[in-house]
């Protein structure tokens, strides 16, 4: 992985969870300024997105399977 885009992922990664929803945005930008032209890298989780959306409808844990949830679980 070119080391820009793994320098992207990682800052991503380690900050987004920590952030409200609406932080996300201005974080985004942030990432868009320090990083112009540099295309958000793709992950491939492979069956792990479906299977959190089953746990969290099968599981007695009153979850929501809605898609900003399962991005922060990943």
């Amino acid at each position: 992985m070119d080391e820009e885009k793994l320098l992207l992922r990682a800052l991503r990664d380690v900050n987004v969870p920590k952030f409200l929803k609406d932080d996300i945005p201005l974080f985004e930008n942030i990432i868009n300024d320090l990083f112009p032209g540099v295309e958000r890298p793709k992950y491939e989780y492979g069956e792990l997105p479906p299977m959190l959306a089953k746990v969290c409808t099968d599981a007695d844990l009153n979850l929501q399977a809605v898609p900003p949830f399962l991005e922060k679980v990943l």
